[in-house]
C-alpha cells in the first residue's frame, strides 16, 4: 500500500512540475490590416501575437484562422478542431519559444456566400505540444468583427467596410478548448 501511495504522490508531483514549467500559449494583440471582398467572399487580413507564457518551448506549434457567421460560431470552432485531429486541415507549423512573441501576418477568407447583414466572428486556433508530453493542447480565441459605421455590431456585405471602418471586439475564450 505504501508503495502505491508513493507512486501516486510521485505522479502528482510530476504533473505539478510540468504544469508550472510547460508551455502555455496565449493569443494577444490582434491588429486589423485590411478587409475586402474577393470573388464575392470576405477576406480579412490581420496581425496577431502568439505568446508562450511558460518556461519551455511549445513544439509543433500550429495555428489557423477562420471566419464564422451568425450568432453561434462555436460549431465552426468545433469543426476546425475536429478537422485538425483527423488530419484533414493543414496548419502553419513552427516552434514557439518563451519570451519571444510570434507575430505573423495572417489572412483568412470564407469561401461561402455570407448573408447580406450578419454577425461576423474571427476565430484563431493554436495547437501545440509541450516538451513533456505528446498531448495536443489547444488555445482558441474568438473576436467579433464589425463595421464601425453601424451601431449594431454587424457587417452589411452588400456595402462592406473598408479602411478604418473595420473594428475588432474583445476576445472571447472557450474554456472547453483552452489548454
Amino acid at each position: 500500500m505504501a508503495l502505491f501511495l508513493a507512486y501516486r504522490a510521485n505522479g502528482i508531483a510530476r504533473q505539478s512540475m510540468e504544469a508550472q514549467s510547460r508551455a502555455w500559449v496565449a493569443i494577444d494583440n490582434i491588429e486589423p490590416i485590411g478587409f475586402r471582398m474577393q470573388n464575392g467572399s470576405p477576406r480579412f487580413v490581420f496581425k496577431v501575437a502568439f505568446v508562450n507564457m511558460g518556461s519551455t518551448p511549445a513544439v509543433r506549434f500550429r495555428y489557423f484562422a477562420g471566419l464564422a457567421f451568425g450568432d453561434d460560431p462555436k460549431a465552426h470552432i468545433d469543426e476546425t478542431v475536429a478537422q485538425f485531429l483527423s488530419g484533414r486541415i493543414d496548419w502553419v507549423e513552427c516552434d514557439l519559444f518563451p519570451d519571444r512573441p510570434f507575430t505573423p501576418r495572417v489572412s483568412c477568407d470564407h469561401d461561402g456566400e455570407p448573408q447580406k447583414v450578419t454577425a461576423t466572428h474571427l476565430y484563431i486556433a493554436a495547437a501545440y505540444r509541450t516538451v513533456f508530453s505528446r498531448v495536443e493542447r489547444f488555445t482558441v480565441v474568438m473576436f467579433r468583427i464589425h463595421d464601425s459605421r453601424r451601431g449594431d455590431h454587424l457587417i452589411d456585405y452588400s456595402h462592406p467596410p473598408f479602411g478604418d471602418h473595420i473594428s475588432v471586439g474583445a476576445p472571447e475564450q472557450f474554456a472547453g478548448l483552452v489548454s
